[in-house]
């Protein structure tokens, strides 16, 4: 069964729900039921705000809840995921206070599912970019752990930070927010390339580099571990993705 899904961020109050499903008329409906998104920020077992969602090769739907309405942190940041073909909750990760900033906006989450057999979903890694606290979240599923990183190539750069749209020009310093994993064989590394918004440098990282738990104690990233691409784009771009075939 093909479905469109569609995330509606709360920057505010009122929103009926932050994430849905799209109909053949254009109605939404909450997913995976109303009843998870009557909170407005008192019921923290519900959906806050969703900005991204991202479904990986196990048919589970990945949901990033930044746990803000506006700029208020009014429940902890939480990753969820649900099993599409039953749309129930199968796994939720609290974030521990440890792990984000009071500036931290948890937006978008890519899977690596690092099991040998195509069924073997147990192995998997969540990266999730916190766009405007400058780092990013790595979750360890298997382990239901997760740590921080943080390097200086995941900030805006203040000289990419002025955007124009259809002849509207406005300041937005957002880090770190397109994300996208090279293809996947057992046994071998695979590269995150990512970028922040207010940026035209593209940046690789190692995925071994990020799953090493020693961030736990200290999550600045080794200066060396992380490279820039030496070409730039010649403007700033959000989204980035890479298929199968890389």
């Amino acid at each position: 069964m093909s479905r469109i899904f569609i995330s509606n961020p709360r920057f505010d109050e009122g929103r009926p729900v932050t994430l849905g499903t799209v109909d053949e008329d254009g109605l939404i409906s909450g997913y995976p039921d109303y009843s998870w998104h009557d909170n407005q920020g008192h019921n923290c077992n519900g959906m806050t705000s969703v900005f991204r969602v991202a479904i990986d090769r196990c048919s589970r739907l990945w949901v990033m809840d930044a746990g803000k309405i506006g700029e208020n942190q009014v429940c902890p940041p939480q990753l969820l995921a649900f099993d599409l073909n039953s749309d129930r909750l199968i796994y939720r990760h609290v974030v521990n206070a440890s792990n984000y900033i009071a500036t931290s906006l948890f937006i978008n989450p890519v899977v690596d599912v690092r099991g040998e057999d195509p069924n073997d979903c147990s192995d998997t890694f969540v990266y999730v970019a916190d766009v405007s606290g400058f780092g990013m979240l790595i979750v360890d599923v298997i382990n239901d752990r997760s740590w921080r990183a943080t390097h200086n190539l995941m900030y805006a750069y203040p000289n990419r930070g002025t955007f124009t749209i259809d002849g509207e020009t406005f300041d937005l310093m957002d880090g770190i927010l397109g994300m996208a994993l090279s293809p996947y064989s057992y046994g071998q590394d695979r590269f995150l390339y990512f970028h922040a918004l207010a940026s035209t440098v593209e940046n690789v990282v190692r995925t071994s580099v990020l799953r090493n738990d020693s961030l736990i104690s200290n999550s600045n990233v080794n200066r060396y571990a992380i490279n820039a691409f030496p070409e730039e784009r010649p403007n700033q771009s959000a989204a980035e993705a890479m298929d199968s075939n890389g």
